[in-house]
């Protein structure tokens, strides 16, 4: 859920030699060497220049900023970690010692500051440097605070804190003894999803901030001057982050929404990633890739033929995602084809196939790890449900990685 109001003018002058700027919307791209975003006449809007001439755009019909590319750390340490919060915005930072004035995850972003947020804000603590150790998601009926090691081990009680000195909590099985787990053995952190804090759901434009670190976060714009973003994030939190820490705007509930940022309750999966057997019948041996937002089903960036996309959904063949966009959007548009993570094994064969309201109204075709990204743009005017499948090709290969690049809806 998340929420975003106009409170002020977000305006600045940024020059090209310190970012480069680029302002998508439907129907182009536009580079700029300054942008400033104000509110004029109950709107707001974004002005734009570029070589000596100015333009405004509304920032309903805005897709995004890009402002600076992603500079995630490719080798973490012991305390490095990514905080997932209930919002499903997601935080990452080093863990400092608990603040004993707030409950909580006490941490060092290099985008944010130090910043606390508390246990009820946060669905998950994940230990970066233990990433292949991460379960493919979360355990069912999670009762409890659930601490699972880099050896699986799973331990259920009560967070007590979590800090460069480990993870303490008091476990279930050992009647309330406290237990510490170093940060080189933890992998994952679940708090018990009873006791989360849910904002309300948005009703009007607002943004997702992502920042250079990999952190994004959505809420309230106030301005950006002086170098610096001010915002509210959706816990009511007053941020301020340094432009050059700025990755990009991403707004919603304006007239593009990309299908990777709808609420979980909007979206159905019906996924078999093994040809040999059909999915009611499953087997313990048996793969499973959920699909992903933002990423591929490897977790790894969405990139096609080496042309990488920030947006998109990532999943493996046999895939069946089907939208709940109530009639309210009229074209459906993305960049589809095989991820460069199946490209060492030389492998991906699928065909992508795009259904309005269970009607085929767009077929890729075989599509291998050979090709370039394939441009998709269809009319959906009037549909209530939007399918997108991804079935096997001709050679049924387990590499299907398969990739939903910048799929989104526009009015």
């Amino acid at each position: 859920m998340r929420f975003f109001t106009v409170l002020a003018a977000f305006a600045t002058a940024l020059p090209a030699a310190a970012q480069t700027i680029t302002i998508t919307t439907p129907e182009r791209t536009h580079p700029a060497s300054a942008v400033e975003i104000k509110e004029l006449m109950g709107e707001l809007v974004v002005e734009i220049e570029s070589g000596g001439k100015k333009m405004s755009l509304k920032c309903m019909d805005v897709v995004d900023m890009s402002m600076a590319p992603l500079a995630v750390s490719r080798s973490p340490g012991a305390t490095d970690v990514q905080l997932v919060l209930w919002t499903g915005d997601s935080v990452f930072g080093t863990l400092l010692d608990p603040n004993p004035a707030k409950e909580g995850v006490n941490l060092q972003s290099a985008s944010l500051g130090e910043t606390v947020f508390g246990f009820d804000q946060v669905e998950s603590v994940r230990f970066l440097a233990n990433r292949g150790m991460w379960p493919r998601r979360r355990p069912d009926d999670v009762k409890t605070d659930l601490v699972i090691t880099k050896s699986q081990d799973m331990r259920s009680g009560t967070l007590v804190s979590v800090g460069k000195a480990g993870v303490v909590y008091k476990s279930k099985v050992l009647r309330g003894k406290e237990v510490t787990v170093k940060p080189e053995d933890a992998a994952i952190v679940y708090t018990f999803e009873g006791g989360k804090q849910m904002p309300d759901s948005p009703k009007t434009l607002f943004a997702i901030v992502q920042m250079t670190d990999g952190t994004a976060l959505q809420g309230t714009i106030t301005e950006l001057k002086g170098g610096a973003l001010t915002f509210t994030d959706l816990y009511g939190n007053v941020r301020k982050v340094g432009a050059g820490s700025i990755s990009g705007l991403y707004f919603k509930n304006g007239r593009v929404m990309y299908l990777s940022d709808l609420a979980g309750d909007s979206v159905r999966a019906v996924e078999n990633a093994n040809y040999i057997r059909d999915p009611a019948k499953t087997h313990p041996s048996d793969k499973a890739f959920p699909w992903q937002r933002d990423r591929n089903v490897k977790w790894g960036k969405l990139s096609i033929r080496d042309q990488e996309f920030r947006k998109g959904i990532g999943v493996h063949s046999k895939s069946e995602l089907t939208f709940d966009v109530a009639g309210a959007y009229a074209k459906f548009e993305a960049m589809v084809g095989i991820d460069d993570c199946a490209r060492d094994a030389e492998c991906g064969s699928v065909v992508f196939v795009v259904l309005a309201d269970g009607r085929k109204i767009w077929d890729s075709g075989p599509v291998t790890w050979r090709d370039r990204a394939k441009a998709v743009s269809v009319p959906i005017a009037g549909a209530q449900k939007l399918t997108l499948l991804v079935d096997w090709g001709d050679d049924f290969e387990s590499g299907d990685y398969a990739d939903w690049a910048l799929a989104r809806v526009i009015k």
